[in-house]
């Protein structure tokens, strides 16, 4: 779709995680970082998605980014629901995860569902950046051009945070 995707008027973002035996307690803990981590790289980058929402908001005063993600134990709650299995994806084996957004037809994002693909045989660094990149669709980013940028349509093998140029955009589309 051409539209625009946004959420409206919501200030925290429920996040569900479903249950499975495959996901190993150290993906599990990848997968909340790639959420929730207010860590700063070195050079600059984000290793969550928590850490980039909060910048915006303590660096633009007027700004309609959710001020962040909060987990919930009820899955009726959940703005996002991330769900992982060791199955492939149907209609493409490679594709390690995949976004689903229910929207109305103004663009505003209802709620998400994150399906993450082959968790048992992903590698963690691997898993974290999908994690990531599933989410900045989950925020409504679409697919860029740019290379070696997380919301490039193909993973690149190396670990990706959330750069700067992330951020920006993100808020761009919020304004």
């Amino acid at each position: 779709t051409d539209e625009t995707l946004t959420w409206k008027n919501k200030v925290y973002l429920n996040v569900y995680m479903e249950d499975n035996d495959a996901l190993t307690e150290e993906k599990r803990t990848e997968i909340l970082k790639a959420i929730y981590s207010e860590d700063v790289t070195s050079y600059g980058g984000f290793n969550g998605w928590q850490g980039v929402v909060k910048r915006i908001n303590s660096s633009y005063q007027v700004n309609n980014v959710p001020d962040g993600f909060q987990p919930v134990t009820i899955s009726a709650l959940a703005d996002i629901t991330i769900k992982t299995t060791v199955d492939e994806h149907v209609d493409d084996p490679k594709r390690a995860g995949v976004a689903v957004i229910t929207s109305t037809v103004g663009g505003q994002i209802i709620d998400v569902v994150i399906t993450l693909y082959k968790i048992d045989t992903q590698p963690t660094n691997v898993l974290s950046s999908v994690v990531r990149h599933e989410v900045g669709h989950a925020l409504g980013l679409v697919h860029s051009d740019r290379f070696n940028d997380l919301m490039s349509d193909t993973l690149i093998l190396n670990v990706k945070t959330i750069s700067n140029h992330n951020l920006d955009v993100l808020y761009q589309l919020y304004q």
